[in-house]
Order: structure tokens, then sequence, then C-alpha cells
């Protein structure tokens, strides 16, 4: 994942970078040092991003329809290591 897609995921669910660090456990600067293309996303974090962003945008379907969402997202692609 490069610092433009994180970005722009980011921005779909609707989450500031300071929201978006708090709920990663990093600081506002270090998420935008990443978007900025300053710092790549270690592979262990990706997961990670991708799984808070998810949730968030679920979270956020379900307040506005007042009905639970699951988004079918599919694992990515991974050669066994």
């Amino acid at each position: 994942m490069k610092g433009e897609r994180l970005k722009h995921l980011r921005e779909l669910a609707g989450l500031t970078q300071r929201e978006f660090a708090d709920l990663a456990g990093y600081s506002q600067g270090h998420i935008a040092n990443i978007e900025g293309g300053d710092r790549t996303v270690p592979n262990d974090l990706r997961v990670r991003f991708k799984s808070l962003l998810i949730t968030h945008m679920q979270n956020a379907i379900t307040v506005i329809s007042n009905e639970p969402v699951h988004l079918d997202v599919k694992p990515e692609n991974r050669q066994n290591r």
C-alpha cells in the first residue's frame, strides 16, 4: 500500500489524519509522512491499517442506515513465506 492509497482510503472513511493516527496508535505526523511518501508503510501494519479503515467505514454505514453492515473485503493474495 502506498501513501496515496492510504490517504484515499482514510478520506473515504471520513477520517482526519489525527483521527486515523489515534485509531492506529501513531502520531499525526507519522501518518502525514506516510501519505506524503516520505515513509513507507511497514508490511505488518498494512493489514492493520486496512482493518481499521474497514471497521470504521462499517460503523459509519451502520449509524447512517441503522442496520448492521458487513463489507465483503477479500484478503490480498500473498506468497507463502
